[in-house]
């Protein structure tokens, strides 16, 4: 069987790329061509295609990729495979064990490269950024000399782990501590960092290290804070609807202001979603949008087509998050809001001015196509935001109320056993009835109860849950007395 033989070769005096396989030619014109521009402009090919054509056309010059045929003949793009790393990346600067004589002199080599470059390169181990915060001494920020862990878990994550809380010996200052491994870290990660630390959304970051295998991140713990995601499962549903719609088009604002500065400096987020977004206590009548976790961050300078992609899923997560507080209704995705907003949210039961407005609000940011089309549709945000809240008086009064349920003050809650100590208290509503937190969205029916004294009630916690009414608390009081005794 004869060789297959491909070349790619651009016509002279154009910019036409001819692909020959098997003797078939394939012309591929270029999106220079005027029949592109024609195209383009008669509705044919959307500007997006028309981007990734472009994309297309600069691998085939770099001779990255190569036109192919399938089974039935028609032409397919065979982009060029990297080869795969022997050595997994997850155990990289960790002390090998090897196997072989083969794998033994293939390490032994790897070592020696690793401490040449050390040698020659002389690169830093890390970076501190604010000396105020943490302290490292002589190179070195190491666990019970420059640091000591604490009890506090903030988080966790999938690829990050636990987020713990650390105190440094010399500032005394705490910071969140979280580790990544090698092998899914991502140096963007760190620059979009950097280079949104003026803008103030993101948290600040204080120091980042390569310790073993990973790579371990100290940074500023946002206290006073809580994600879009704690809101949505276990605050919404203690506002009404005059207090929802004006506090979901807060945070619009304030999400479309971060947004929009992040894609100015040249980033896109691309993970985007509830439990990346906090609103954080700035006054008694002010809230601050924060954006977490970068590390799916991508830069952003809008000269090729397929960025185009990673800025609309931003706008649409943005959104999507918007329609969860204003109305209820959580998409399950972007591509979920991009092609069933309309059928969806016409079954969600609001009144029609709110749903005009909703409707009004999304099919503007989902026609959003180009970063200079942010700034009209934040102005049409903050026009309906200055209709909700016509005066300083107003937002005021709006901000008390959802920062009065968001963050109690659980000083102002008399206790149900004021005759008794707190650790006997505890241990009283350590029962059933009192260790679980009532999780109902605007649109849930379903609700936790528990069968006290033949009865069933509901679930919840005082701790957790201060805005239960009085008389709640009088027939809890009576089952816990049957119970106890």
């Amino acid at each position: 069987m004869e060789e297959t033989t491909k070349s790619c070769q651009e016509t002279s005096g154009s910019n036409d790329i001819v692909m020959e396989t098997d003797g078939l030619k394939l012309n591929l014109t270029s999106v220079t061509d005027p029949y592109f521009r024609d195209t383009q402009t008669g509705g044919s090919l959307s500007p997006n295609t028309v981007q990734q054509l472009h994309v297309i056309m600069q691998y085939l010059r770099r001779g990255e990729a190569s036109v192919d045929q399938d089974e039935k003949g028609r032409p397919i793009i065979q982009y060029e495979q990297k080869s795969k790393i022997y050595w997994d990346a997850s155990n990289a600067n960790m002390i090998a064990e090897p196997r072989t004589d083969n794998d033994l002199k293939m390490k032994m080599e790897s070592c020696f490269e690793f401490i040449d470059y050390l040698k020659t390169q002389k690169p830093p181990s890390g970076v501190v950024l604010d000396k105020t915060q943490v302290r490292p001494h002589r190179g070195m920020y190491r666990e019970n000399y420059e640091f000591e862990k604490t009890k506090e878990v903030l988080g966790s994550g999938t690829m990050a782990g636990d987020i713990i809380v650390i105190k440094d010996k010399k500032t005394g200052m705490k910071s969140a501590q979280k580790t990544i491994m090698i092998s899914v870290f991502r140096k963007e990660e760190i620059k979009a960092w950097v280079d949104l630390a003026e803008i103030g959304f993101a948290p600040t970051l204080y120091l980042f290290k390569l310790e073993g295998n990973k790579v371990v991140i100290d940074m500023e713990i946002i206290s006073e804070a809580k994600t879009l995601r704690n809101i949505i499962d276990d605050y919404l549903f203690r506002m009404d609807a005059s207090l929802a719609k004006p506090f979901s088009l807060y945070v619009l604002d304030g999400m479309m202001g971060a947004i929009k500065a992040m894609h100015d400096k040249g980033w896109v987020h691309r993970d985007l979603h509830a439990g990346n977004v906090m609103t954080q206590k700035h006054s008694e009548s002010k809230l601050r949008v924060r954006i977490l976790d970068f590390g799916m961050a991508q830069s952003f300078d809008g000269s090729q087509g397929l960025q185009y992609e990673n800025f609309r899923k931003d706008i649409r997560e943005v959104v999507r998050l918007f329609s969860a507080l204003y109305c209820g209704q959580e998409f399950d995705s972007a591509q979920d809001l991009q092609w069933n907003w309309k059928r969806k949210l016409n079954e969600v039961n609001l009144e029609w001015e709110d749903k005009e407005e909703l409707f009004c609000l999304i099919d503007s940011a989902m026609k959003i196509v180009h970063p200079l089309d942010v700034s009209k549709f934040h102005g049409l945000v903050q026009e309906k935001l200055q209709s909700a809240l016509p005066d300083t008086q107003s937002h005021n009064e709006m901000m008390k109320k959802v920062i009065a349920i968001l963050f109690p003050d659980v000083r102002d809650f008399t206790a149900i056993h004021a005759d008794r100590k707190e650790d006997s208290i505890q241990e009283s509503c350590s029962l059933d009835v009192a260790d679980s937190v009532v999780r109902k969205s605007p649109h849930s029916t379903s609700v936790k109860y528990h069968d006290v004294a033949d009865s069933r009630v509901p679930a919840f916690s005082r701790k957790t849950d201060p805005f239960i009414p009085d008389e709640i608390l009088v027939q809890f009081r009576l089952c816990l007395s049957i119970r106890a005794a």
